[in-house]
Order: structure tokens, then sequence, then C-alpha cells
């Protein structure tokens, strides 16, 4: 009768077939072979050293990622800001802009917490309506405003 075999009948039947066979240490040789699952088995359980290693490097990842997470807001000394300016009829502007930037505590109306002129010298290149300043560069008590306010605006 020519019967089809699963390919995971077939892949046993052959490692049975290659697996060298080892007897115990007063084993009888009549007695039957362990066979691949009991090598399988050998392989798939880890030794005591392999777990040590594990534990180990789990309790050694927090302490290596730590210097990888984002800075905190009491470490910020410049924000990075990026916009685009337009004309009235929206057409991208290319030019040296001043630009005055103010951070509120309230989404409308309200006294500036922080402010910073970029103005004459440090004027704004704009390029095509696209500009990029790093907030806090010139007024440099940014970071007294952003701490201690969980919203604040631009």
């Amino acid at each position: 009768m020519n019967e089809r075999k699963s390919l995971l009948v077939d892949l046993a039947e052959t490692i049975d077939r290659h697996l060298p066979r080892h007897r115990q240490e007063g084993e009888a040789a009549s007695s039957q072979p362990r066979g691949w699952p009991h090598w399988l088995g050998r392989q798939l359980v880890p030794n005591v050293g392999t777990l040590i290693l594990v534990a180990v490097m789990l309790l050694a990842i927090p302490t290596i990622a730590a210097p990888l997470r984002g800075p905190s807001a009491a470490s910020i000394s410049t924000i990075p800001y990026q916009g685009r300016l337009a004309d009235a009829g929206g057409i991208p502007i290319t030019a040296k802009v001043n630009v005055e930037f103010r951070i509120y505590d309230v989404p409308t109306g309200g006294v500036p917490l922080w402010e910073e002129f970029w103005t004459g010298a440090n004027s704004v290149d704009v390029s095509d309506g696209l500009f990029s300043v790093m907030l806090g560069s010139i007024n440099t008590d940014l970071t007294t405003v952003v701490q201690g306010h969980d919203e604040l605006y631009l």
C-alpha cells in the first residue's frame, strides 16, 4: 500500500535514522534505544549556565538602555522648531525674516512666559517657505519655563 507521510513524520524518521544510538552505563544491549525524541529534548532544555546568563542579561538590559532614552523635560535647553511661511496669497517666502517666538501657558491671550526675538543678524533664513530654528539658543532661560508645566502654547 502506497501511503503518503506528512512532512513532520518524514523528518522525524530521517532524524531517527541518522542519530547515533548511545547506551547508558549499565543499560542492557537488548533494551529499547531512546531515539530522536530523547535527543531533541536534551537540545531544547537549557543548562544552568544558560539560565544564569539570561538572568544577568535581563537585569543588565534596563541599565544599558537607560542612556538611550530621550531627554526628560528637566534637561531641555533648546527645542528644535520647523515651520512654513507664505505671503497672503499662499506663495512660499524666500528671504531673511524677523520672527518673534513666545510661549504661553494659556491657548489664547495671557502674558508670555518666555519670548525670543530672531531679528537683525539672527533673523530666520526662510527658503521656499520652510525654516528651522533652535528655540532657546538666544534666550537661554527656556528650561525654567518648560519645567513644571504640562501644557504650553507657542
